[in-house]
């Protein structure tokens, strides 16, 4: 029984050195593709987002157009600062809102007088969202720049 028992842990350490034995590192290009990866990510969520603006505005083709563009330049700006690790979170914040506010007035230009009033009641629900993990990411790194200042302010 002994002997059985020595072969499959024998065995399966030989099975997993081999495993890792196998792992390679990835290759540099991984940030560049990660990089494409938010690009679709973004591209589907603004085409989902303006599809549904068309949907409960009643927009026409030009309209969608139009708004498809304003929305794919908001969604780029915020991808862009989100990006940048030399900002704290709070200034990111803060950019994310400027930007939302400019898509916001640039879209109403665009809109007839009744769309106005059915745009400024759904708004919130228009806003570019990067997603869950990202909102999460976003809190873990305010809450963590909290932390530090907190310690900064008791030494």
């Amino acid at each position: 029984m002994k002997t059985i028992i020595k072969t499959i842990a024998f065995g399966a350490f030989i099975i997993g050195t081999t495993a890792t034995i196998n792992v390679q590192a990835k290759p540099l290009e991984v940030k560049e593709n990660h990089v494409h990866t938010l690009d679709a990510k973004a591209t589907q969520k603004v085409k989902s987002t303006v599809s549904s603006m068309a949907k409960d505005l009643g927009l026409d083709e030009k309209q969608t157009s139009k708004i498809q563009d304003i929305k794919m330049h908001e969604a780029q700006q915020i991808e862009s600062v989100r990006m940048d690790k030399d900002k704290s979170q709070n200034d990111i914040t803060n950019q994310t809102i400027f930007i939302t506010n400019d898509t916001h007035s640039k879209v109403e230009k665009v809109l007839d007088k009744d769309q106005i009033a059915t745009y400024n009641s759904k708004k919130s629900s228009y806003d570019y969202n990067p997603g869950v993990i990202e909102n999460i990411k976003d809190k873990y790194n305010e809450k963590k720049e909290d932390i530090q200042e907190r310690r900064e302010e008791k030494k």
